[in-house]
């Protein structure tokens, strides 16, 4: 199941250019309301406890689907 919670906390220039690249949609357009699948982030990039939420610079990773 995928759980759409995770909002871009793109800090810089080159922190946003990883999220688009790893998130592998060219045209996509970063905004506050944005969310990625939860399956994109490794665990230890996620601050359990009520609200789940990203650690500072954690960034989507790229699953290539094994076939």
């Amino acid at each position: 199941m995928c759980i759409r919670i995770y909002f871009c906390h793109c800090g810089s220039e080159v922190h946003l250019e990883i999220w688009i690249r790893n998130v592998r949609r060219d045209n996509l357009v970063i905004k506050r309301t944005t969310t990625v699948c939860s399956r994109h982030f490794v665990s230890t990039d996620v601050i359990q406890g009520g609200r789940r939420r990203l650690k500072e610079g954690a960034v989507p990773v790229t699953y290539y689907k094994l076939l």
